[in-house]
């Protein structure tokens, strides 16, 4: 792969605007949750980490959950439709929404009992509620700017929204000492200052279709088919994948899950920069597909999981030899042994990594 085919790729990617702005919403949000695991492990303590760590990974279950059932299919569906047939869909969802909100209200409230076998701070715990429902109701507008092909606003929207959340995590840590209770509150009052901004970017017409909608027999089973089958697979991918925090937290407590998540921590931007990386391969190795030249289409595919691999490889080096002073560095000296988890982590980044790029480049 010559600097001129990289080059080449780099602009073809930065003059698709809105896929460019896309790639950098993700990054951005990525990055922006990294540093606010940093901040707390850093002035709240490997205790208030550890706790920080289990409720993520509750919301990151359910918003995938939520997303592969509803919103993902609801971007398939909408993107390129017609006005009148694009409301009717939306409006569904949005339906559909407002029942999961229901439901989360619901399971919320019975989850009170899992407070005390955590030992999660109760105004923590409410705040999580919210920031949950707030974020999912964040999420169904994002689709929606996706789907519109509005992500450079999309983008204004979510920068809005962290430096808001930092803005409400600084002022309960300086007069409350309650960093970790402002990143929750915060989170809800950034994911609605980011909500009004879409909002007012979307086309009036959407919201006056929303309401008791029903889609016609062929949309219907083409929707529930297509969010079933994710839905699924996401079920499959959480049990397999966000399981861990929970096991350690019922065998030692949220220091060992604060350990871990340090070091689950840095796999976040690894697994952004690999979905790019695919996302500028697909459509050159797509067009190979449709000229046939399964000899070209064969060594970029190689090439790329070598690189991965090769990358990867170099990662797990560098992490075996300072992976302690790495964590250190970043998290600060209680999280140490951390450290130690490091190499781990990075190896199992990089089959992450070559087995998505083999994914989305298997012919």
């Amino acid at each position: 792969m010559n600097i001129d085919y990289i080059r080449d790729r780099l602009g073809s990617v930065v003059g698709n605007t809105d896929k460019f702005y896309s790639m950098a919403d993700s990054g951005i949000l990525s990055l922006g949750r990294l540093a606010v695991g940093v901040v707390l492990a850093r002035v709240a303590g490997a205790e208030a980490f550890g706790e920080f760590v289990l409720l993520t990974t509750i919301g990151v279950i359910i918003m995938s959950l939520v997303t592969a059932k509803y919103f993902t299919p609801m971007i398939v569906l909408t993107s390129g439709a017609l006005d009148v047939g694009k409301g009717r869909v939306i409006g569904w969802f949005k339906a559909r929404l407002l029942r999961v909100h229901l439901v989360g209200i619901v399971l919320g409230v019975t989850g009170l009992t899992v407070v005390n076998f955590f030992d999660f701070d109760l105004w923590i715990y409410l705040a999580f509620i919210a920031s949950t429902l707030s974020g999912l109701e964040l999420c169904f507008y994002r689709s929606r700017m996706q789907s519109e092909f509005r992500m450079r606003r999309g983008l204004n929207a979510d920068i809005l929204g962290l430096l808001s959340m930092g803005g409400v995590m600084y002022l309960m840590w300086f007069h409350f000492d309650r960093p970790a209770l402002g990143f929750w509150i915060g989170s809800s009052i950034g994911s609605g200052c980011a909500i009004f901004l879409m909002r007012r970017c979307l086309p009036e017409n959407r919201d006056a279709n929303i309401g008791s909608i029903e889609l016609e027999k062929t949309e219907l089973m083409e929707t529930t088919r297509m969010g079933n089958s994710m839905f699924v697979g996401s079920m499959a991918n959480s049990i397999c994948s966000r399981v861990q925090p929970f096991v350690l937290a019922s065998v030692g407590g949220t220091i060992a899950v604060a350990t871990f998540g340090v070091a689950w921590s840095f796999l976040g931007p690894i697994r952004m920069l690999t979905a790019s990386l695919t996302g500028v391969l697909r459509p050159r190795l797509a067009k190979f597909r449709q000229k046939e030249d399964w000899v070209a289409f064969n060594r970029y595919s190689r090439l790329s999981c070598r690189t991965l691999g090769v990358v990867g490889a170099v990662g797990v080096v560098i992490a075996a030899v300072l992976g302690s002073n790495i964590a250190v560095f970043v998290f600060g000296e209680p999280m140490r042994s951390a450290g130690y988890l490091l190499p781990i982590a990075f190896a199992y980044a990089t089959l992450d990594a070559v087995t998505t790029c083999l994914l989305y480049t298997s012919d």
